[in-house]
């Protein structure tokens, strides 16, 4: 039986995957922004590249994600709930991260037009 709901609920695991990659990702982000930044006393390119690499990974990766989960959630895959929990996760990362473009970018226009 596990092996079909493995192949039943295709969508729902690449959805899984992909939460558990950009999420890992953000608290590494987390932890070097807090813990790590802090302990140093010059600027490092590592430590840019910890901060910088994940966010950009979050970037691509939450929008596929979310595409997956709505894919499982038309196919009614197997787990209805474990489905609305990541769809609900990959949506709240994908607005954040929809802000932030917009603000972003609305801040670049103001730099650039004075």
């Amino acid at each position: 039986m596990k092996n079909s709901e493995n192949t039943n609920s295709r969508y729902l695991n690449k959805s899984i995957t992909i939460y558990k990659i950009y999420s890992y990702g953000l608290l590494l982000v987390l932890f070097t922004i807090f813990i790590l930044k802090p302990l140093v006393k010059k600027p490092l390119f590592l430590l840019d590249f910890l901060i910088g690499f994940p966010i950009l990974i979050a970037f691509i990766l939450a929008p596929i994600g979310l595409f997956y989960s709505i894919k499982s959630y038309k196919r009614k895959e197997v787990n209805q709930r474990k489905n609305t929990h990541y769809f609900i996760g990959h949506f709240i990362f994908t607005l954040l991260l929809s802000f932030f473009i917009l603000v972003t970018s609305s801040d670049l226009i103001g730099f650039f037009v004075k």
